[in-house]
């Protein structure tokens, strides 16, 4: 029997100001499509983070924004692995900053690695943008119930 799971991520954004630029951070949420319970192989997803910065007053001076993007463990509390559930059920996953997936996304804590990125502003209104791709992977060999099982995870930048 093939069971149909739709598994999604949602991530809200938060961002604290820096001085001289305001910066924002847009992503696409992670979508796995169906898993079926016990499969043999992981189902891997892409998401992205795009990090836009402008100066926040005129300035004809170059600027320079360093940042990092840091990702909450959602709501199962934890980094390895997260969880999604639905309703009592939960479905291990986690979301990497490399594509081999060696490298668990986190804030920097508990063996997890943020993304971090430069951005410069040129001009006396300058803006720029930066994209950064992340990777989720749902584990193999996961014997589940039907249902639709997501998560909620938060991304702060810092700059």
């Amino acid at each position: 029997m093939k069971y149909q799971m739709i598994t999604a991520l949602s991530i809200m954004l938060l961002a604290a100001p820096a001085h001289g630029a305001s910066c924002n951070v847009a992503t696409t949420g992670i979508f796995f499509g169906s898993y079926i319970p016990n499969q043999a192989s992981p189902l891997d997803s892409v998401g992205t983070i795009v990090v836009d910065c402008a100066k926040a007053a005129l300035d004809s001076l170059p600027m320079t924004v360093n940042y990092s993007l840091h990702i909450s463990s959602g709501s199962g509390g934890g980094y390895t692995p997260r969880t999604m559930s639905s309703g009592t059920h939960a479905l291990n996953y986690n979301l990497y900053r490399d594509a081999l997936r060696s490298s668990v996304l986190g804030d920097g804590s508990s063996g997890t690695s943020s993304i971090t990125g430069t951005l410069r502003l040129l001009s006396p209104l300058g803006a720029a943008t930066g994209s950064h791709s992340f990777y989720g992977r749902i584990f193999a060999g996961q014997n589940l119930y039907p249902g639709a099982y997501a998560d909620a995870l938060v991304v702060t930048i810092n700059y």
